[in-house]
């Protein structure tokens, strides 16, 4: 019998006294990988009202801050890219980072893609007109 590929990521490292960056990085990133796999859904802001309300007033202040034209910007913890979508939209350059890769799997023809942890992106500083990080806590 053929092991699923999230079957053989670990959730949970030996107890440590002290974990590793490293190693709490891992753990986020198949946390999130399962829960990605498990439930894409639960990702997906637009699924009921409340969040669709939430993401139209979010891209509401978006515009009226923001000039998108031609600028380059980073979406960190992009979850399933609706905000990244309508930036690609309004003709901005972007750039998502998030820790699983099935969201970004989904936003490879809108954006270049960076599997990261958002505290510790690939990202050059200064290099980013906008950064936007909506619904990461």
């Amino acid at each position: 019998m053929k092991k699923h590929p999230l079957s053989q990521i670990s959730s949970k490292d030996p107890v440590e006294s002290n974990p590793s960056r490293a190693s709490i990085k891992q753990q986020a990133q198949a946390s999130y990988e399962r829960k990605w796999h498990l439930n894409p859904e639960q990702f997906d802001a637009s699924r009921n009202a409340l969040g669709r309300d939430r993401l139209q007033k979010t891209w509401d202040l978006i515009q009226k801050h923001f000039d998108l034209q031609e600028k380059k910007v980073a979406d960190l913890g992009c979850g399933s890219g609706e905000i990244a979508k309508k930036l690609q939209q309004a003709g901005a350059s972007i750039d998502v980072v998030d820790i699983a890769s099935q969201p970004l799997a989904l936003l490879k023809e809108v954006s270049t893609t960076h599997q990261a942890y958002v505290t510790h992106t690939p990202l050059k500083d200064g290099e980013y007109d906008h950064v936007v990080s909506t619904e990461v806590i």
